[in-house]
Protein backbone atom coordinates (compact mmCIF):
# COMPACT_ATOMS: atom_id res chain seq x y z
CA UNK A 1 0.00 0.00 0.00
CA UNK A 2 1.21 3.17 -0.91
CA UNK A 3 1.70 6.20 1.40
CA UNK A 4 -0.02 9.47 0.57
CA UNK A 5 1.67 12.21 -0.94
CA UNK A 6 2.46 15.09 1.72
CA UNK A 7 -0.84 17.20 2.78
CA UNK A 8 0.68 20.60 2.33
CA UNK A 9 -0.21 20.31 -1.25
CA UNK A 10 -3.29 19.36 -1.11
CA UNK A 11 -6.49 21.34 -0.13
CA UNK A 12 -8.91 19.13 2.09
CA UNK A 13 -11.88 18.12 -0.40
CA UNK A 14 -8.95 16.42 -2.19
CA UNK A 15 -8.41 12.39 -1.87
CA UNK A 16 -5.17 13.36 0.41
CA UNK A 17 -7.09 14.55 3.13
CA UNK A 18 -4.97 14.94 6.10
CA UNK A 19 -6.51 12.77 8.40
CA UNK A 20 -5.51 9.78 6.25
CA UNK A 21 -2.53 7.96 7.20
CA UNK A 22 -1.86 5.78 3.75
CA UNK A 23 -4.49 5.89 0.95
CA UNK A 24 -7.80 3.76 1.73
CA UNK A 25 -5.71 1.70 4.10
CA UNK A 26 -8.32 -0.75 5.51
CA UNK A 27 -7.16 -1.24 8.59
CA UNK A 28 -7.57 -5.19 9.06
CA UNK A 29 -9.35 -5.77 6.56
CA UNK A 30 -8.63 -9.22 4.93
CA UNK A 31 -10.70 -9.63 2.02
CA UNK A 32 -10.31 -10.45 -1.19
CA UNK A 33 -9.64 -7.63 -3.00
CA UNK A 34 -5.71 -7.66 -3.38
CA UNK A 35 -3.39 -5.29 -5.22
CA UNK A 36 -3.03 -5.98 -9.36
CA UNK A 37 0.30 -5.57 -10.52
CA UNK A 38 0.76 -2.25 -12.45
CA UNK A 39 0.22 -3.35 -16.02
CA UNK A 40 -3.37 -4.25 -17.00
CA UNK A 41 -4.15 -7.99 -16.27
CA UNK A 42 -4.10 -10.29 -19.60
CA UNK A 43 -8.25 -10.70 -19.93
CA UNK A 44 -10.52 -9.28 -21.73
CA UNK A 45 -13.45 -10.71 -19.60
CA UNK A 46 -14.78 -10.70 -15.97
CA UNK A 47 -18.46 -11.97 -14.54
CA UNK A 48 -21.12 -9.42 -14.01
CA UNK A 49 -24.58 -10.01 -12.64
CA UNK A 50 -27.02 -9.06 -15.78
CA UNK A 51 -30.60 -8.90 -16.44
CA UNK A 52 -31.48 -11.43 -19.74
CA UNK A 53 -34.86 -9.29 -19.79
CA UNK A 54 -36.88 -6.81 -17.89
CA UNK A 55 -38.83 -9.15 -14.78
CA UNK A 56 -38.74 -10.14 -11.23
CA UNK A 57 -35.71 -10.61 -9.34
CA UNK A 58 -35.13 -14.16 -11.39
CA UNK A 59 -34.13 -12.33 -14.66
CA UNK A 60 -30.81 -11.95 -12.89
CA UNK A 61 -27.76 -14.21 -14.27
CA UNK A 62 -24.04 -13.76 -13.56
CA UNK A 63 -22.32 -14.05 -17.13
CA UNK A 64 -19.04 -13.75 -18.73
CA UNK A 65 -18.97 -10.55 -20.37
CA UNK A 66 -16.17 -7.94 -22.00
CA UNK A 67 -14.43 -6.34 -19.16
CA UNK A 68 -14.74 -2.76 -19.31
CA UNK A 69 -12.27 -0.51 -20.36
CA UNK A 70 -12.01 3.06 -18.56
CA UNK A 71 -11.57 6.10 -20.36
CA UNK A 72 -9.07 8.90 -19.98
CA UNK A 73 -10.76 10.07 -17.06
CA UNK A 74 -11.68 6.83 -15.93
CA UNK A 75 -10.28 4.11 -13.58
CA UNK A 76 -10.67 0.27 -13.30
CA UNK A 77 -11.49 -0.92 -10.10
CA UNK A 78 -11.32 -4.20 -9.12
CA UNK A 79 -15.26 -4.69 -7.19
CA UNK A 80 -15.04 -6.03 -3.38
CA UNK A 81 -18.01 -4.97 -2.74
CA UNK A 82 -21.05 -3.55 -4.59
CA UNK A 83 -24.35 -1.80 -3.01
CA UNK A 84 -27.95 -2.85 -3.95
CA UNK A 85 -29.87 0.12 -4.49
CA UNK A 86 -33.39 0.40 -5.09
CA UNK A 87 -32.95 2.12 -8.51
CA UNK A 88 -31.48 -1.19 -9.18
CA UNK A 89 -34.84 -2.89 -9.04
CA UNK A 90 -36.59 -0.46 -11.70
CA UNK A 91 -33.37 -0.74 -13.71
CA UNK A 92 -34.00 -4.41 -13.92
CA UNK A 93 -37.46 -3.97 -14.52
CA UNK A 94 -37.28 -1.37 -16.99
CA UNK A 95 -34.12 -2.09 -18.60
CA UNK A 96 -33.57 1.69 -18.54
CA UNK A 97 -31.06 2.39 -21.24
CA UNK A 98 -27.73 3.74 -20.33
CA UNK A 99 -26.07 6.90 -20.45
CA UNK A 100 -24.21 9.39 -22.78
CA UNK A 101 -19.97 7.92 -21.88
CA UNK A 102 -20.39 4.38 -21.08
CA UNK A 103 -17.14 2.97 -20.78
CA UNK A 104 -18.59 -0.48 -21.70
CA UNK A 105 -20.16 0.33 -25.12
CA UNK A 106 -23.45 1.95 -24.10
CA UNK A 107 -24.62 4.17 -26.33
CA UNK A 108 -25.59 6.98 -24.17
CA UNK A 109 -23.70 7.26 -20.68
CA UNK A 110 -24.77 4.53 -18.24
CA UNK A 111 -22.96 0.81 -18.07
CA UNK A 112 -25.86 -1.87 -19.09
CA UNK A 113 -24.84 -4.39 -15.63
CA UNK A 114 -26.59 -3.16 -12.55
CA UNK A 115 -25.17 -1.61 -10.15
CA UNK A 116 -24.35 2.63 -8.32
CA UNK A 117 -21.72 2.18 -5.70
CA UNK A 118 -19.00 -0.09 -4.68
CA UNK A 119 -15.57 -0.61 -2.58
CA UNK A 120 -12.82 -2.13 -4.16
CA UNK A 121 -8.73 -1.92 -5.27
CA UNK A 122 -7.75 0.35 -8.57
CA UNK A 123 -6.67 -2.13 -11.09
CA UNK A 124 -5.95 -0.06 -14.19
CA UNK A 125 -5.21 3.63 -15.44
CA UNK A 126 -7.73 4.53 -18.31
CA UNK A 127 -5.38 4.57 -21.76
CA UNK A 128 -3.99 8.93 -21.88
CA UNK A 129 -4.97 9.40 -18.06
CA UNK A 130 -3.00 12.11 -16.92
CA UNK A 131 0.26 12.39 -15.07
CA UNK A 132 -2.04 14.47 -11.80
CA UNK A 133 -4.43 11.89 -11.71
CA UNK A 134 -2.09 9.36 -11.33
CA UNK A 135 -0.01 10.48 -8.98
CA UNK A 136 -3.58 10.96 -6.41
CA UNK A 137 -4.22 7.69 -7.41
CA UNK A 138 -2.11 4.75 -7.67
CA UNK A 139 -2.50 1.08 -8.80
CA UNK A 140 -4.03 -0.92 -5.36
CA UNK A 141 -5.41 1.98 -3.50
CA UNK A 142 -8.59 0.30 -1.69
CA UNK A 143 -11.68 2.69 -2.77
CA UNK A 144 -15.07 3.54 -2.54
CA UNK A 145 -16.89 5.11 -5.08
CA UNK A 146 -20.76 6.39 -6.81
CA UNK A 147 -20.65 4.54 -9.60
CA UNK A 148 -22.75 5.34 -13.65
CA UNK A 149 -23.98 1.83 -13.19
CA UNK A 150 -21.76 -1.66 -13.10
CA UNK A 151 -20.71 -2.19 -10.10
CA UNK A 152 -22.55 -5.92 -10.22
CA UNK A 153 -19.48 -7.05 -11.58
CA UNK A 154 -15.89 -8.14 -11.37
CA UNK A 155 -14.63 -4.86 -12.61
CA UNK A 156 -15.95 -1.14 -13.02
CA UNK A 157 -14.55 1.84 -14.76
CA UNK A 158 -15.17 4.60 -12.18
CA UNK A 159 -14.73 8.37 -13.26
CA UNK A 160 -11.89 9.83 -11.23
CA UNK A 161 -14.12 12.47 -10.09
CA UNK A 162 -16.01 9.94 -8.29
CA UNK A 163 -13.64 8.09 -6.37
CA UNK A 164 -13.19 8.37 -2.45
CA UNK A 165 -10.10 6.96 -0.20
CA UNK A 166 -11.98 4.72 1.81
CA UNK A 167 -12.20 6.41 5.35
CA UNK A 168 -10.00 5.82 7.89
CA UNK A 169 -10.35 4.31 11.47
CA UNK A 170 -10.11 0.49 10.54
CA UNK A 171 -12.65 0.81 7.74
CA UNK A 172 -13.34 -2.42 6.06
CA UNK A 173 -13.96 -2.69 2.26
CA UNK A 174 -17.03 -4.35 3.75
CA UNK A 175 -18.08 -1.17 5.94
CA UNK A 176 -16.78 1.28 2.71
CA UNK A 177 -19.17 -0.20 0.30
CA UNK A 178 -22.21 1.11 2.46
CA UNK A 179 -21.23 4.75 2.11
CA UNK A 180 -21.11 6.36 -1.07
CA UNK A 181 -24.30 6.29 -2.28
CA UNK A 182 -26.23 7.60 1.09
CA UNK A 183 -23.52 10.38 1.70
CA UNK A 184 -23.65 11.87 -1.33
CA UNK A 185 -27.62 11.33 -1.82
CA UNK A 186 -28.02 12.29 1.89
CA UNK A 187 -25.53 15.23 1.70
CA UNK A 188 -26.45 16.94 -1.77
CA UNK A 189 -30.30 16.65 -1.18
CA UNK A 190 -30.17 17.78 2.68
CA UNK A 191 -27.53 19.96 3.51
CA UNK A 192 -24.82 21.18 0.30
CA UNK A 193 -25.73 24.43 -0.75
CA UNK A 194 -25.01 25.25 -4.08
CA UNK A 195 -27.03 24.87 -6.94
CA UNK A 196 -27.14 21.45 -8.62
CA UNK A 197 -28.78 22.77 -11.74
CA UNK A 198 -29.01 25.76 -13.46
CA UNK A 199 -33.12 25.24 -14.44
CA UNK A 200 -33.68 25.69 -10.13
CA UNK A 201 -32.47 28.58 -10.13
CA UNK A 202 -35.86 30.42 -9.57
CA UNK A 203 -36.08 28.25 -6.29
CA UNK A 204 -33.34 26.74 -5.36
CA UNK A 205 -31.76 29.25 -2.78
CA UNK A 206 -28.23 29.25 -1.47
CA UNK A 207 -28.64 28.52 2.33
CA UNK A 208 -32.00 26.86 1.65
CA UNK A 209 -30.81 23.25 3.47
CA UNK A 210 -31.05 21.82 6.21
CA UNK A 211 -29.48 23.52 9.10
CA UNK A 212 -28.66 23.09 12.86
CA UNK A 213 -31.63 23.47 15.30
CA UNK A 214 -34.01 22.40 12.12
CA UNK A 215 -36.50 19.59 12.21
CA UNK A 216 -36.35 16.49 9.55
CA UNK A 217 -38.67 13.55 9.51
CA UNK A 218 -37.32 10.51 7.22
CA UNK A 219 -39.89 8.24 5.85
CA UNK A 220 -38.30 5.02 5.68
CA UNK A 221 -35.55 5.48 8.47
CA UNK A 222 -34.52 1.93 8.46
CA UNK A 223 -33.47 2.04 5.03
CA UNK A 224 -29.54 2.11 3.71
CA UNK A 225 -30.82 5.82 3.58
CA UNK A 226 -32.40 6.72 6.14
CA UNK A 227 -29.80 5.11 8.73
CA UNK A 228 -26.92 7.32 7.22
CA UNK A 229 -29.27 10.27 7.30
CA UNK A 230 -30.24 9.97 10.92
CA UNK A 231 -26.57 9.72 11.86
CA UNK A 232 -25.51 12.86 9.70
CA UNK A 233 -28.50 14.88 10.66
CA UNK A 234 -28.25 14.17 14.39
CA UNK A 235 -24.27 15.20 13.75
CA UNK A 236 -25.58 18.06 12.51
CA UNK A 237 -27.46 19.16 15.10
CA UNK A 238 -30.82 18.21 13.81
CA UNK A 239 -33.94 16.76 15.56
CA UNK A 240 -34.64 13.79 13.69
CA UNK A 241 -38.50 11.95 13.08
CA UNK A 242 -38.46 8.81 11.28
CA UNK A 243 -41.24 6.19 10.37
CA UNK A 244 -41.48 2.90 9.62
CA UNK A 245 -43.52 -0.19 9.41
CA UNK A 246 -42.33 -2.16 12.89
CA UNK A 247 -41.24 -1.34 16.40
CA UNK A 248 -37.93 -3.22 16.22
CA UNK A 249 -37.00 -1.16 13.48
CA UNK A 250 -37.98 1.86 14.50
CA UNK A 251 -35.87 0.60 17.78
CA UNK A 252 -32.76 0.60 15.18
CA UNK A 253 -33.43 4.29 14.55
CA UNK A 254 -33.67 5.02 17.95
CA UNK A 255 -30.65 3.49 18.61
CA UNK A 256 -29.26 5.39 16.09
CA UNK A 257 -29.83 8.71 17.10
CA UNK A 258 -33.76 9.31 16.32
CA UNK A 259 -35.84 11.55 18.72
CA UNK A 260 -39.25 10.79 17.30
CA UNK A 261 -40.14 7.26 16.28
CA UNK A 262 -43.38 6.51 14.33
CA UNK A 263 -44.97 3.37 13.37
CA UNK A 264 -46.88 4.07 10.71
CA UNK A 265 -48.72 0.86 10.32
CA UNK A 266 -50.67 1.87 13.91
CA UNK A 267 -51.21 5.83 13.95
CA UNK A 268 -50.91 8.80 11.20
CA UNK A 269 -47.61 10.01 10.98
CA UNK A 270 -48.44 13.60 10.18
CA UNK A 271 -50.51 14.02 13.08
CA UNK A 272 -47.82 12.35 15.67
CA UNK A 273 -45.69 15.29 13.80
CA UNK A 274 -47.95 17.86 14.59
CA UNK A 275 -48.79 16.98 18.20
CA UNK A 276 -44.56 16.64 18.43
CA UNK A 277 -44.34 19.87 17.35
CA UNK A 278 -46.83 21.75 18.50
CA UNK A 279 -48.56 22.51 15.48
CA UNK A 280 -45.48 23.88 13.90
CA UNK A 281 -44.59 20.87 11.09
CA UNK A 282 -40.99 19.40 10.42
CA UNK A 283 -38.51 22.33 8.49
CA UNK A 284 -37.57 19.35 5.94
CA UNK A 285 -39.43 15.69 4.88
CA UNK A 286 -36.92 12.91 2.89
CA UNK A 287 -39.34 10.83 1.40
CA UNK A 288 -38.26 7.63 -0.45
CA UNK A 289 -41.85 6.66 -1.45
CA UNK A 290 -43.34 9.72 -3.14
CA UNK A 291 -46.83 10.50 -3.95
CA UNK A 292 -48.27 7.99 -1.93
CA UNK A 293 -48.04 10.05 0.60
CA UNK A 294 -47.77 13.76 -0.82
CA UNK A 295 -50.46 15.23 0.75
CA UNK A 296 -49.56 14.05 4.55
CA UNK A 297 -46.50 15.18 3.90
CA UNK A 298 -47.34 18.49 2.84
CA UNK A 299 -49.85 19.22 5.79
CA UNK A 300 -47.02 18.35 8.53
CA UNK A 301 -44.67 20.72 6.50
CA UNK A 302 -43.98 23.53 8.90
CA UNK A 303 -44.09 27.54 7.35
CA UNK A 304 -41.61 27.80 4.68
CA UNK A 305 -40.87 23.86 5.00
CA UNK A 306 -38.70 21.64 2.42
CA UNK A 307 -40.12 18.27 0.81
CA UNK A 308 -37.25 16.21 -0.68
CA UNK A 309 -38.09 13.18 -2.99
CA UNK A 310 -35.51 11.00 -3.69
CA UNK A 311 -35.43 7.67 -5.72
CA UNK A 312 -37.04 5.73 -8.61
CA UNK A 313 -40.71 6.60 -7.54
CA UNK A 314 -39.83 10.16 -8.54
CA UNK A 315 -38.24 11.05 -11.62
CA UNK A 316 -36.74 8.32 -12.85
CA UNK A 317 -37.05 8.76 -16.47
CA UNK A 318 -35.99 12.14 -17.28
CA UNK A 319 -35.24 15.64 -15.70
CA UNK A 320 -31.85 15.61 -13.69
CA UNK A 321 -34.40 17.57 -11.09
CA UNK A 322 -37.22 19.52 -10.80
CA UNK A 323 -38.27 21.95 -8.06
CA UNK A 324 -41.81 23.52 -7.70
CA UNK A 325 -43.68 25.74 -5.29
CA UNK A 326 -46.56 24.65 -3.69
CA UNK A 327 -48.32 27.56 -1.54
CA UNK A 328 -45.34 27.78 1.71
CA UNK A 329 -43.80 24.65 0.99
CA UNK A 330 -40.94 23.80 -1.52
CA UNK A 331 -41.55 20.60 -3.20
CA UNK A 332 -37.77 18.95 -4.19
CA UNK A 333 -37.67 15.49 -6.78
CA UNK A 334 -34.32 14.20 -7.19
CA UNK A 335 -32.31 11.37 -8.44
CA UNK A 336 -28.41 11.09 -7.59
CA UNK A 337 -28.18 8.77 -10.34
CA UNK A 338 -29.41 10.84 -13.02
CA UNK A 339 -27.22 13.62 -12.15
CA UNK A 340 -24.41 15.41 -14.59
CA UNK A 341 -20.85 13.97 -14.59
CA UNK A 342 -20.10 17.45 -13.54
CA UNK A 343 -22.43 17.11 -10.71
CA UNK A 344 -21.51 14.08 -9.04
CA UNK A 345 -18.27 15.50 -9.13
CA UNK A 346 -19.14 18.09 -7.13
CA UNK A 347 -20.95 16.19 -4.50
CA UNK A 348 -18.22 14.19 -4.01
CA UNK A 349 -15.88 16.48 -3.60
CA UNK A 350 -18.19 18.10 -0.57
CA UNK A 351 -18.60 14.58 1.22
CA UNK A 352 -15.01 14.09 1.15
CA UNK A 353 -14.92 17.57 2.51
CA UNK A 354 -18.03 17.31 5.18
CA UNK A 355 -18.97 14.14 5.49
CA UNK A 356 -15.67 11.85 5.93
CA UNK A 357 -14.70 13.55 8.67
CA UNK A 358 -17.52 12.23 10.86
CA UNK A 359 -17.33 8.98 9.41
CA UNK A 360 -13.48 9.16 10.77
CA UNK A 361 -14.65 10.83 13.92
CA UNK A 362 -17.13 7.93 14.90
CA UNK A 363 -20.54 9.93 14.41
CA UNK A 364 -21.69 8.15 11.07
CA UNK A 365 -21.21 4.35 11.42
CA UNK A 366 -21.88 2.01 8.87
CA UNK A 367 -24.92 0.02 8.99
CA UNK A 368 -24.95 -3.86 6.82
CA UNK A 369 -27.87 -6.01 6.93
CA UNK A 370 -26.81 -9.03 4.81
CA UNK A 371 -24.53 -9.84 2.49
CA UNK A 372 -25.42 -11.87 -1.03
CA UNK A 373 -23.12 -13.33 -3.84
CA UNK A 374 -23.46 -12.51 -7.13
CA UNK A 375 -25.16 -15.34 -7.86
CA UNK A 376 -27.60 -14.72 -4.96
CA UNK A 377 -28.56 -11.35 -6.54
CA UNK A 378 -31.81 -12.58 -7.11
CA UNK A 379 -32.55 -12.85 -3.69
CA UNK A 380 -30.87 -9.98 -2.66
CA UNK A 381 -33.32 -7.87 -4.68
CA UNK A 382 -35.97 -10.12 -3.58
CA UNK A 383 -35.47 -9.08 0.29
CA UNK A 384 -35.07 -5.15 -0.48
CA UNK A 385 -38.63 -5.82 -2.47
CA UNK A 386 -39.91 -7.12 0.77
CA UNK A 387 -38.56 -3.73 3.18
CA UNK A 388 -37.55 -6.61 5.76
CA UNK A 389 -34.38 -5.59 6.91
CA UNK A 390 -32.60 -2.59 8.42
CA UNK A 391 -29.43 -1.06 6.75
CA UNK A 392 -27.65 -2.18 3.80
CA UNK A 393 -27.83 -4.92 1.67
CA UNK A 394 -24.40 -5.80 -0.14
CA UNK A 395 -22.71 -8.11 -3.05
CA UNK A 396 -19.94 -9.63 -3.36
CA UNK A 397 -18.30 -11.73 -6.70
CA UNK A 398 -17.91 -14.81 -4.06
CA UNK A 399 -17.41 -18.26 -6.35
CA UNK A 400 -17.43 -17.47 -10.01
CA UNK A 401 -17.77 -20.26 -12.88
Amino acid sequence: MHKLRGSSSRKSESAGNKWYSKRGKGGNDNEATQRDEETPEVTQFMFAVVTTTEGKADVLQVRRVPKPKPKADEMLVKVSHAGVNRPDIHQRETKLPPWEGSSDGGSNGRSDYLGLECSGAISEYGVGMSGKDKKAWKIGDKVCAITNGGSYAQYVAVPVAQLLPIPPKDTSLKEAATFPQAACTVWSELFMEERLSDALQEYEKKGARLSSGETLLIHGGSSGIGTFAIQMAKHQGVTVFVTAGSDEKLEACRKLGASVCINYRKEAFEKRVLMETEGKGVNVILDCIGEDYFQQNCSCLSSGGRLVTIGPNCNTFGQDSHKESLGRHIVNACALRNRTPEMKALIVKKVLKHVWPAIRDGHVKASNFKTFTFKQAAEAHALMETGNFTGKILLIPGTLP
